[in-house]
């Protein structure tokens, strides 16, 4: 867990080159009380009526790639540094 939110972190402290590749700003939700953090970006939809899909679709795979492209070159970086860092254990007995 302790990894996770270092990711989560190091990746909050390039939310300015994230969003700026992306271009548009997304939404950063550390999620203390979990094991997993989430960043998103959304739109709503109708998504119950299937002449939406199509445009959905389109939407998703665009951002998606969009995501893709913003968080590869911040990952790398965090990937190296994460190997480095060393995480201590809460208490051992």
């Amino acid at each position: 867990m302790v990894e996770n939110k270092f990711i989560f972190d190091q990746l909050l402290e390039r939310k300015a080159e994230i969003e700026s590749s992306f271009r548009a700003e997304l939404e950063w939700l550390r999620l203390d009380d979990k094991k997993a953090s989430r960043i998103q970006y959304k739109k709503n939809f109708e998504g119950y009526d299937r002449e939406n899909w199509p445009e959905i679709i389109e939407w998703m795979v665009k951002h998606m790639a969009m995501l893709e492209g913003a968080f590869k070159q911040p990952l790398i970086a965090i990937n190296r540094e994460l190997r480095q860092a060393t995480f201590s254990t809460e208490s051992e007995e």
